[in-house]
This record gives structure tokens, sequence and C-alpha cells, in this order.
């Protein structure tokens, strides 16, 4: 079993908050899956402004999650199978 701890656990939280919060929301909107949501500019312009804006919320509580972080997690979703969706929006179907 591998673990990784986390220096700071309440970045480390919001950074897979952002990941969560993102795929879901726009992939829920758009009805479609991160392979077509990427591959359309106004929904990718829209997933990335997502991840700034959780940056930014994330930032006012106190939380360091830096530009960086949403570069990653913005790498996560650019590496995620063409075909995935979200619980949320299966849940919705």
């Amino acid at each position: 079993l591998h673990a990784d701890l986390a220096a700071d656990v309440w970045r480390a939280l919001w950074k897979k908050f952002s990941l969560i919060t993102t795929m879901g929301g726009v992939n829920c909107l758009a009805n479609a899956t991160t392979g077509e949501v990427r591959a359309f500019a106004p929904t990718r312009d829209l997933m990335e402004r997502s991840l700034d804006e959780v940056r930014a919320v994330a930032n006012a509580r106190g939380v360091a999650l830096s530009r960086q972080d949403t570069e990653d997690v913005m790498a996560q979703l650019d590496g995620a199978a063409e075909s995935s969706t979200t619980s949320m929006q299966r849940d919705l179907q």
C-alpha cells in the first residue's frame, strides 16, 4: 500500500476539490464527456475559469493553492480518458 503524506493537507484537499468541482460541474453543464469538454474551446475555457475561481476562493480562505496547482489539475483533466464522465453526471442521466 502506497500513501503520500501531504505537507499541507488543506492545500491538498482544495486541489482535489478543484478537480472534482470543475470536472463534475462542467461535464454536467455541457452534458458531455471529458474529451468533448476539452475539445470544445468554450467549455475548455470554462474548465480553466472554474479552476481559477476555486483557487481564488481557496486563497481568500487562507489556503496557498497556487497557479501551478491549477495547472497540475488541468494536466490531470487533459490526461483523463476521452470517454470519462462523472458520477454526478451519470446520476442526472
